[in-house]
């Protein structure tokens, strides 16, 4: 409820000029409480100066839930009109019209007046109730994936005070709040609103579904050959798959004839049922084939693998005319080596853990091998 401070006013000699043309005995307000559509009528009774006649002229200005009230007196048994005439005093009522306002407590106050705080009763302050509150809200996204942010605009009837929990440990007191939903457990998060007025408090809940971004695996580098092909599988259960081919199938077949020789990458980006985007990259190596089938002197290259340090490299061909090629999964060539002995150590203790790619080539004829360093 919208609280404010009172003032308590007492006697009220109202004078002009010295003279004092009305003493405020009582004053009552009517209707109080009252409602947003009502009129307030304050009546002051008290002792006014007679038999003169006075026009009564009166001021309300409303500030910061203060009601001032400026009242003016003049003798209009004079031209022009001028305080005097003071004989006897009479009982007199007056009604002072406010026009109607919105919730909250008021406080009455008056101007052109002497101040006695002994002899006056009755009300100096109204109370105006808020009609019932009706809340609601709309939100700008019903789900997503984290981090989320999420526009709450509020539709709320007769409020004055709002107060928002996010459902995440997070609340706000803003009529129209912003927030973001940070990385956190997957699952459905209730926003619930509590509006409230001088007359009620009422709540109203909507809820909003949350997961993470979803993460495709197209698996490790591939080698192609310009003769050969591969599929891609981007994984079940998305609603949505787009390839940088242009496809939009969750598997699509890659052919190394349509690929430029080296380095390739295929893209994939897949969307789940929150409208969540995750993306993976498979990088190919395309090669030109010199032969349908492998050298037959690749059976007699043997790798040792893992690898620590060094790549062991035994050759049992009995010549040494080979040559090997180190390659990271993006193409690069990190290294080239001759196979001129038959147990040959090939230095790798500068690159880092991970998977490698080894090519030997004789004469016109290669061959690829993975390795994994540790």
């Amino acid at each position: 409820m919208k609280k404010y401070i009172l003032i308590l006013i007492g006697i009220l000699p109202l004078v002009m000029n010295g003279q004092t043309y009305f003493y405020m005995e009582t004053v009552s307000i009517a209707p109080n409480p009252a409602t947003e559509s009502d009129e307030i009528v304050v009546t002051i009774t008290g002792m006014k100066s007679d038999p003169c006649s006075y026009l009564l002229s009166s001021f309300v200005d409303i500030n910061a839930n203060v009601v001032n009230i400026e009242m003016n007196w003049w003798n209009e048994s004079l031209d022009p009109p001028f305080p005097g005439c003071i004989a006897v005093l009479v009982p007199d009522t007056l009604e002072i019209i406010v026009p109607p306002q919105s919730a909250g407590t008021y406080t009455l106050s008056w101007s052109g007046a002497y101040y006695n705080n002994d002899n006056v009763t009755g009300d100096n302050s109204f109370l105006v109730l808020g009609g019932v509150v009706v809340p609601s809200f709309q939100k700008s996204v019903d789900m997503g994936c984290f981090p989320l942010t999420v526009q709450f605009t509020n539709t709320s009837q007769n409020a004055t005070s709002f107060n928002w929990n996010f459902g995440d440990g997070e609340s706000s007191t803003e009529e129209n709040p912003t927030h973001t939903y940070n990385n956190g457990n997957a699952g459905t998060y209730t926003v619930t609103l509590v509006a409230s007025n001088n007359t009620s408090t009422e709540s109203t809940s909507q809820q909003i579904t949350l997961g993470d971004a979803p993460q495709p695996e197209l698996g490790d580098p591939q080698v192609l050959l310009t003769n050969t092909n591969t599929i891609l599988d981007a994984g079940d259960g998305y609603e949505a798959y787009l390839w940088s081919t242009g496809e939009t199938t969750q598997t699509i077949t890659v052919y190394g004839s349509q690929l430029n020789l080296g380095t390739n990458e295929i893209t994939v980006t897949v969307t789940d049922e929150l409208g969540c985007e995750g993306t993976d990259v498979m990088t190919i190596f395309v090669e030109q084939p010199t032969s349908l089938r492998e050298p037959f002197w690749a059976s007699k290259i043997e790798v040792v693998n893992p690898v620590i340090n060094f790549i062991q490299i035994i050759n049992h061909t009995n010549n040494f005319d080979v040559v090997g090629d180190l390659f990271s999964l993006d193409g690069k060539n990190l290294l080239s080596f001759n196979l001129n002995m038959k147990n040959n150590r090939i230095h790798v203790s500068e690159f880092s853990s991970g998977l490698y790619l080894l090519r030997f080539r004789k004469g016109s004829d290669f061959y690829y091998k993975k390795i994994i360093v540790l």
